[in-house]
């Protein structure tokens, strides 16, 4: 299975922007999961444009949002699956990063505080998901979202079990090998689990593991990323040489072996520096125009969107 995963999108976002990055792998028929964030807020994030870093705004996605047509005309192809990403994705305006380009300073405190439900009472939870999954829902039909991804993968079991009770059928995102610290454990299949641990003792790579990780809880199969093609990879010509290689021998290693997914992550903003008018990160998008012409060169393989792979391992 091969599935594109992007986060971030949200009434901020230029459509110019998702075409200019995704037009080629729509053009060779490849879905993306697009992580929307129905409600976001004008945080001191990257992920926000600088006019509006800051601010404390909400911006909500509406129907008269410009990305709103070319999300709404995509999912009606089948191109996109409208993936749920959190309500407001950040909400702590005290928090500051990195200069755009910067590949240091992202800690795992940061990353972890940048997550609205870092510190989210129970009530919170469940208020953030059930007013977001029914605001995208609004918009782009009823039973149209059924994954979702946390902003800044920050998952933890109360989250977890809140995401099974609204009937969620998959959730994308990486987990450290504390697992209890992200799912119930009750909630974890013994078998899985004993999978998981004897790949880890055959010291198996990150990016092999997703398969006993997707099926550790099965109720709510969880996808960590097998390949992120992010900015850090892609700051000199030779450092992108070796990035894009590695990304093409894990796509290949997957295609090999018949079985799995083969799961790709990026930010569509990361391409347009500091929220520039043309892409400024020229080698990061030419290699990933590249790998989509990989994926699609790859017979017999299946281009699938996070949902419909959920669902294809809970039935399985």
């Amino acid at each position: 299975a091969l599935i594109l995963r992007d986060d971030d999108t949200c009434a901020l976002t230029p459509p110019a922007y998702l075409e200019t990055v995704y037009g080629p792998a729509w053009e060779k028929k490849l879905p993306v999961s697009l992580s929307v964030v129905p409600r976001i807020i004008g945080s001191h994030n990257p992920n926000i444009p600088p006019s509006e870093r800051g601010t404390g705004k909400e911006y909500v996605l509406t129907e008269e949002s410009p990305v709103f047509s070319l999300l709404h005309e995509k999912q009606q192809e089948g191109l996109v699956d409208i993936v749920q990403h959190g309500y407001f994705h950040t909400t702590n305006l005290d928090l500051r990063y990195p200069p755009f380009g910067e590949t240091t300073g992202y800690t795992r405190e940061l990353l972890q505080q940048s997550s609205e439900f870092y510190g989210a009472s129970n009530a919170e939870i469940r208020e953030r998901i059930t007013k977001g999954k029914k605001h995208l829902e609004d918009l782009f039909g009823a039973g149209s979202v059924r994954s979702f991804v946390a902003p800044q993968e920050y998952l933890t079991p109360s989250l977890w079990k809140e995401l099974v009770a609204q009937g969620f059928v998959g959730y994308s995102g990486g987990i450290r090998p504390q697992f209890w610290e992200y799912v119930p454990v009750s909630a974890v299949s013994a078998k899985a689990f004993m999978g998981l641990v004897s790949a880890v003792i055959r010291r198996t790579s990150p990016a092999f593991l997703g398969e006993q990780v997707a099926k550790l809880t099965p109720q709510l199969p969880l996808l960590p990323a097998t390949y992120r093609h992010y900015w850090s990879g892609y700051q000199t010509p030779e450092q992108a040489a070796s990035t894009l290689a590695e990304g093409k021998r894990i796509l290949h290693k997957k295609y090999e072996d018949g079985e799995g997914y083969f799961l790709l992550l990026t930010h569509y903003w990361e391409y347009f520096g500091d929220w520039q008018k043309a892409p400024t990160q020229n080698l990061q998008l030419e290699g990933l125009h590249d790998l989509f012409a990989e994926m699609a060169s790859l017979e017999g393989a299946w281009p699938c969107t996070l949902t419909e792979y959920s669902e294809y391992i809970r039935q399985a």
